[in-house]
């Protein structure tokens, strides 16, 4: 197995009871789905679907491309895994949702970085609004941010309602 797929025991816990799950469901467990889900709960990035391929195909030398997106597109309706677009960016990359998190996204370089919060329960806070009724409402949640100068740091609002924090690294 690749040095990227040793997973510690949280980690292997996790991704036996997404597979549990993923059988329950009577979905196929191949060493491919395995693998690109090890390699999601294992990364601490948030990778395209290319990088995971490239990443895996020394070890899994007859795997293809599509291979990679059917597996992830069986975790992404499963729930296990977001799909997150950045800006300007025509790659989508994939995160493994194994703990409550928001992604935050760098407006201006695309960079993509857990922050490990309270989530709060935007559909229960949707509830009961009217107006909120014509939102399709995310599992998760994304932060856009910019990156400012150091002296230039203070929050502000953004598209949608979510609050955006400036970082000091341009």
């Amino acid at each position: 197995m690749l040095a990227c797929l040793r997973l510690d025991s949280v980690q292997q816990e996790k991704v036996e009871d997404v597979l549990q799950h993923l059988r329950e469901k009577s979905v196929r467990i191949t060493e491919t789905r395995r693998a690109v889900l090890s390699y999601l709960v294992k990364s601490q990035e948030h990778p395209s679907a290319d990088v995971i391929y490239q990443d895996l195909k020394p070890a899994f030398p007859n795997m293809s491309l599509a291979t990679v997106y059917n597996n992830l597109k069986v975790l992404i309706e499963e729930g296990f895994v977001s799909e997150i677009k950045v800006r300007n960016d025509t790659t989508t990359y994939f995160d493994f949702m194994g703990h409550d998190h928001l992604n935050l996204i760098c407006e201006s370089c695309g960079k993509i970085d857990d922050i490990d919060i309270e989530v709060p329960d935007v559909r229960a806070e949707a509830r009961g609004k009217k107006w909120l009724r014509h939102y399709q409402v995310p599992n998760h949640c994304l932060w856009s941010l910019s990156r400012v100068p150091e002296e230039a740091i203070v929050s502000k609002p953004l598209f949608r309602g979510f609050f955006g924090i400036v970082c000091g690294k341009r």
